[in-house]
């Protein structure tokens, strides 16, 4: 079962019964934590002898009581339905960076597809991927499809795979013991 709590404004998070009375202690209220979008649902934590707090989101207090520990400042917690306020633990996962902007809707592509995109000038589909911190550009192509069959047989080629955004194999096993959950 889940619960909901009043934010400022028309806002309510949601969030596991389980969670709801360690929630409730503290003080909530909607907030834009990133210039990605939002909204979230943040309090402030005070810093003795600090003008200014430390901002709290309630998605990383929850997703660090569901793991066991505090996910570590390099992994994001991933709302996997994109709503922010939706903080119910089987729609919070950690992610690296990288994977969580391959998640991120982006209204501006041209391709459905991640490394693809309309090349205005040359009137055709280009295919391009990043490996080893490089962008290398694949090809031009009639068609997206044959763009997109061409980056994947790249791509497996280069040792990255399709389902965690063609990421290296071995990148989402490192993150400790947390286990995906999806």
């Amino acid at each position: 079962m889940t619960k909901t709590i009043r934010l400022t404004g028309e806002y309510e998070a949601i969030v596991d019964d389980e969670d709801y009375d360690y929630i409730t202690q503290f003080n909530w209220h909607v907030g834009n934590l990133y210039t990605s979008g939002g909204p979230y649902a943040v309090r402030i934590q005070h810093i003795p002898g600090e003008r200014s707090g430390k901002w709290i989101g309630m998605h990383r207090e929850i997703l660090a009581r569901k793991l066991g520990y505090r996910v570590p400042g390099s992994l994001v917690t991933d709302h996997i339905d994109g709503n922010g306020l939706n903080n119910t633990r089987e729609n919070l996962r950690p992610l690296s960076l990288r994977e969580n902007a391959r998640y991120r809707p982006n209204q501006k592509a041209s391709s459905k597809h991640s490394g693809i995109h309309w090349h205005k000038c040359k009137g055709k589909w280009q295919a391009r991927i990043s490996y080893d911190g490089k962008q290398r550009h694949i090809g031009y192509f009639d068609n997206e499809e044959e763009a997109w069959a061409t980056y994947l047989r790249v791509a497996e080629n280069l040792g990255l795979r399709e389902e965690h955004a063609l990421e290296p194999c071995s990148e989402i096993e490192e993150h400790g013991p947390q286990g995906r959950s999806s």
